[in-house]
């Protein structure tokens, strides 16, 4: 099968777990005997074209890097256009609206192949996420950035993205709740949505870089002390400010405890005011970025991991990645979670933007009197992700709605042209 990805950024262009899904993706159908092609934005070295473990990527350098634009509707729908000559692709796959202007044009260029849109988050999903952050009394710069996401979201939903669901062959939903969402939002049928979970390699955390005593000694937490371990993107919408505002009420029931937060962003100086607000100072620990293979450690040395996300779209993978490390997970129960979490089945949900609760379900885990209970409720999720949410399910699944839209394409094609 010969497949088209457009996508407006891959990991060259920055990390992110859109972008991690589509090259797994597009790496797995590549080892599946498949033929991928990837367009993309501009390269930030000005890269034209690269092989990257069977997958060839087109960087179109006329455009802005990262961004949808009038050069990337034009330049994409020309390069297609161009690379469809030679390949003569059997599915056209645009992630989020990234392949409108090959979906919006597909009569006038007369393509015979089926065209699918997986949508990483809709315009509703943004709107809540800014609901939920909420606008700032004092900082004016980030309600200017927060108002224009939300300005560029409108206008895109408006000119692309419901149109493009609407055109579209087939619409992938990544979750159990952005399927209703999705039928919803753009009204369309039952049978044209299908759900494919976004996985994870489950190779990657088989083995540790570095030991669960080298963790401790590099950040010099003793061996008996609860590690809380956060790892996001620092940004407001990630929500560590409600798990630092939680902390307080942790040490109150577990005094030998701290929070190590991974990762870095602009928020990271405003969380490190809030340590000192709450007095605690002491017990949070930034660590900064840390390298994708030493992540299992950071999991497996910690004791609870901790998702307060306050984004309303789809689930981190930092779930999946402590689930399949048999690290008990806390999460908000937000946007598609519930898709990967029960309660109190495979980890704990907790009240967005709620510090009692985000408290009382931490300190649930880390209390020694329900160490049996979290251990089974910990190897459950270690099974929802080995029979779920695994990356070659993912891409198996993928295939499977391929080849039943193929089907019904020639099917409908075949009828059309008696």
């Amino acid at each position: 099968m010969k497949i088209c990805f457009l996508v407006k950024a891959v990991p060259v262009h920055q990390k992110g777990g859109l972008q991690d899904i589509v090259m797994m993706l597009a790496k797995g159908l590549a080892r599946a005997g498949n033929e991928v092609v990837i367009i993309t934005t501009k390269h930030p070295d000005n890269v034209e074209k690269e092989f990257v473990e069977g997958v060839a990527i087109y960087y179109l350098n006329d455009t802005r890097s990262s961004s949808y634009s009038r050069a990337w509707w034009k330049y994409s729908l020309a390069k297609f256009a161009q690379l469809n000559e030679t390949y003569a692709f059997d599915v056209v796959h645009s992630h989020s609206i990234a392949g409108f202007s090959v979906i919006n044009k597909k009569r006038k260029m007369k393509l015979v192949c089926p065209t699918v849109i997986t949508m990483h988050g809709t315009f509703w999903d943004e709107l809540r996420t800014k609901i939920n952050i909420g606008l700032s009394l004092t900082e004016w710069t980030e309600n200017v950035y927060l108002l224009g996401g939300l300005a560029r979201q409108l206008f895109n939903f408006i000119l692309f993205e419901y149109k493009a669901n609407r055109k579209a062959d087939m619409v992938v939903a990544t979750s159990n709740e952005q399927y209703h969402l999705i039928k919803k939002l753009y009204s369309l049928p039952s049978d044209k949505i299908k759900i494919v979970f976004n996985g994870i390699d489950l190779n990657c955390f088989l083995s540790d870089k570095v030991s669960e005593g080298e963790i401790r000694h590099r950040y010099n937490i003793p061996s008996s002390t609860k590690i809380i371990l956060a790892l996001a993107r620092l940004h407001k919408e990630k929500g560590i400010q409600y798990l630092i505002e939680a902390l307080p009420l942790i040490q109150n029931n577990i005094p030998d405890s701290v929070l190590l937060v991974v990762g870095d962003g602009r928020y990271k100086k405003e969380l490190a005011k809030l340590t000192k607000k709450k007095n605690v100072g002491e017990k949070v620990i930034f660590a900064g970025k840390v390298d994708f293979d030493e992540l299992s450690s950071y999991f497996k040395s910690s004791d609870v991991f901790v998702d307060p996300t306050i984004r309303q779209n789809g689930y981190d993978l930092t779930i999946l990645e402590a689930m399949q490390c048999g690290v008990p997970v806390v999460a908000t129960n937000i946007g598609s979670v519930p898709t990967v979490i029960q309660h109190n089945v495979n980890g704990f949900l907790v009240r967005i933007k709620n510090k009692e609760h985000l408290a009382n379900g931490v300190s649930f885990v880390l209390d020694p009197v329900n160490t049996i209970l979290v251990s089974d409720i910990t190897k459950n999720a270690m099974n929802t992700v080995e029979k779920s949410f695994g990356m070659e399910i993912m891409i198996q699944k993928t295939l499977e709605s391929y080849r039943d839209l193929l089907h019904g394409y020639q099917h409908r094609e075949a009828e059309l042209h008696e």
